[in-house]
């Protein structure tokens, strides 16, 4: 099993196809196992896949990588995007998630932000922990640079799930104990961890099923676990207001409360509390900057002159030149901009 967080910063495609008029194709929903009879709602070929997180203009090497990685792991030469109409669970066909290989050539292009809306909502589980626990420990899954482990109080013990080697030592430096996958977690530290973290990991994962029910297994019987994802809704609201497609094999999942409640469920995990993200000057932020980059599709644009420059420095200071006309052309998507792109859930175990 691979868990890792990929964080990218991509081309998105602006011309995506939309779904020809097929004939009915039955689908069996990865959650609730619903037979889906709707066709797809968006298709993605494996050129506009590799173009998204690089385009060949930008850096034509490791486009080559990504298309080649891409065509290997679907097999075909498109993916496809279908819903559940049962519980709206979103998912790929084929449902098939990034490997190591993928996520290492992502990785050459790396980033990690540094605070999340929904750190703040799990350190507030972990704030009425400790009143329970002398010496309380947390595992964050994908856990990236840590920036959430290490804000947590001196008393805890921190554990991290970082597939990267270069990741994992970096975590170690900073006193984290680190672990390759959850199978190591499950097998060293079952019914340890008071708290239990997963910050925008599952919608990458096709073993998503497997991974809950290893969670389930590492997780102390009094023990709080916070999982947040991009919202369904939200991220096909993004594909139509920005250009920026929610892109396989990255994301294959996309999740709403029903779905993802019901996956918890089958894990043996009550939800206590949904809390969705609200819109903020970083949501805007991050809008612009996609309708920016899903206009730098275009060869012949500005936005594609600029990404051409080598200099990542030089890149930074002329992309906001980009902003005005981005904006402008989010003005008629105005209700996405109210949302957030995310929701969060907290749940305990069922004991």
């Amino acid at each position: 099993m691979y868990i890792v967080r990929a964080i990218s910063y991509p081309i998105a495609h602006n011309n995506v196809r939309p779904p020809k008029m097929e004939a009915q194709v039955s689908s069996v929903c990865p959650v609730c196992a619903a037979i889906n009879q709707a066709p797809s709602l968006a298709r993605y070929t494996v050129e506009q896949a590799a173009a998204h997180f690089c385009t060949k203009t930008r850096d034509p090497a490791r486009n080559a990588r990504l298309h080649n990685c891409i065509a290997r792991l679907w097999k075909q030469g498109e993916s496809q995007f279908r819903r559940c109409d049962h519980c709206g669970f979103g998912y790929c066909d084929p449902f098939v998630g990034g490997d190591e290989e993928f996520y290492a050539i992502l990785h050459e292009q790396p980033g990690y932000p540094s605070w999340r809306w929904e750190y703040d909502l799990a350190l507030t589980e972990a704030s009425e922990i400790v009143s329970d626990q002398s010496s309380p420990a947390a595992i964050d899954i994908g856990a990236g640079d840590g920036a959430f482990l290490q804000k947590l109080p001196a008393q805890w013990e921190r554990f991290a799930v970082e597939a990267s080697s270069k990741t994992r030592a970096f975590l170690s430096n900073k006193g984290i104990v680190v672990c390759r996958n959850l199978a190591d977690v499950v097998s060293a530290h079952p019914a340890r961890f008071h708290l239990l973290t997963m910050f925008q990991v599952l919608e990458h994962l096709a073993d998503f099923a497997d991974t809950l029910a290893m969670c389930r297994r590492i997780i102390h019987p009094r023990g709080t676990f916070v999982i947040s994802v991009p919202d369904c809704d939200a991220m096909i609201a993004q594909e139509k207001a920005t250009g920026m497609p929610d892109m396989p094999p990255s994301h294959i999942n996309k999740w709403t409360p029903r779905s993802l409640a019901i996956a918890l469920g089958q894990a043996s995990f009550a939800v206590d509390r949904t809390v969705p993200e609200k819109a903020s000057l970083a949501t805007l932020k991050g809008a612009i900057y996609q309708r920016v980059v899903a206009n730098a599709a275009n060869p012949h644009s500005m936005g594609a002159q600029i990404y051409r420059i080598p200099s990542r420095r030089a890149r930074a200071s002329l992309l906001p030149l980009m902003a005005i006309p981005a904006a402008l052309m989010l003005i008629k998507h105005w209700r996405y901009l109210l949302r957030g792109g995310s929701f969060a859930v907290v749940a305990h175990p069922i004991n």
